[in-house]
């Protein structure tokens, strides 16, 4: 048998051989967020893991960076591991940015995953006390009265 030009005959029938070759689409999926929500100062990092699901196996030699609202992060400000990828935010990164919602943006050779990270402000610590003002600076000045009033006795006492 003659292959000529992709076909060939069986018998008296032509037959041609056609290959199609596809490549299979990529779904990078983000999975868990922890450290979604980042308190400024509070120490914390940001951990997301992605996986490649038609092949998890390929998820971390395919990482090629990370955006913030379209900005490139530079590589300083975090670290990827393997296991799918384990991309960790540093803290120090996350307190420079503004209060809100932040579009991250995890790129790889053939596509991207995008996730949502959330700063918010250093909450202003309680004191506890709940106590009236007011109240206290009326009996301060009922004590300052008492305590005047009890020196002038004693002045014209000794007089």
């Amino acid at each position: 048998m003659t292959i000529t030009d992709n076909s060939f005959k069986i018998g008296n029938a032509k037959v041609e051989i056609k290959a199609i070759f596809t490549k299979d689409p990529v779904n990078y999926n983000t999975v868990s967020v922890t450290g979604g929500e980042h308190i400024i100062s509070g120490g914390k990092n940001a951990v997301i893991t992605v996986k490649d699901i038609p092949d998890d196996s390929r998820t971390y030699s395919s990482f090629t960076g990370a955006a913030m609202d379209g900005q490139l992060i530079p590589t300083g400000n975090y670290t990827a591991e393997e296991g799918s990828l384990i991309l960790t935010l540093k803290a120090s990164y996350l307190d420079t940015l503004s209060v809100g919602k932040h579009k991250l943006t995890i790129n790889f050779t053939d596509g991207s995953a995008d996730t949502t990270i959330t700063v918010l402000a250093k909450p202003v610590p309680k004191t506890g006390d709940n106590s009236n003002p007011v109240l206290w600076i009326a009996l301060m000045i009922l004590g300052m009265a008492v305590l005047a009033g009890t020196a002038v006795k004693v002045y014209r006492k000794r007089q």
